[in-house]
């Protein structure tokens, strides 16, 4: 996780890196594993393998060609919004829905697709 918080603070080029949450969804994605709790990934190590040759589950890319097109895409067209907290970004489908069915109407969020490496 240090070495992919490192990677956004330095490539979107401010100060606002990841958070907890964030972390927790990034493990979810690259173990495929929808555990909240931050204990069942906090001693897991990440082969090179399941990092950037195994392609994600159901998907045509890897953890990190997905994981770069994200940092890429902050750094070109969304660092203003991520430097101002704005951007939730790395939150699955259905924690959004469980947020925003609390809301009122109109409340949006952004979040980085995790089905898409373009989005």
């Amino acid at each position: 996780c240090d070495t992919l918080n490192r990677r956004v603070v330095s490539e979107v080029g401010n100060s606002q890196g990841l958070t907890p949450e964030h972390f927790i969804f990034l493990a979810q994605k690259v173990f495929n594993e929808n555990s909240l709790n931050v204990e069942d990934f906090r001693e897991r190590e990440v082969s090179w393998t399941q990092f950037n040759k195994e392609l994600l589950p159901g998907r045509g890319f890897t953890f990190w060609q997905w994981f770069d097109g994200v940092v890429e895409l902050s750094k070109k067209c969304l660092k203003s919004y991520w430097s101002d907290r704005l951007i939730i970004g790395f939150i699955s489908k259905q924690y959004v829905h469980k947020i925003l069915c609390m809301q009122r109407d109109g409340t949006f969020l952004l979040r980085f697709s995790d089905g898409d490496r373009k989005s």
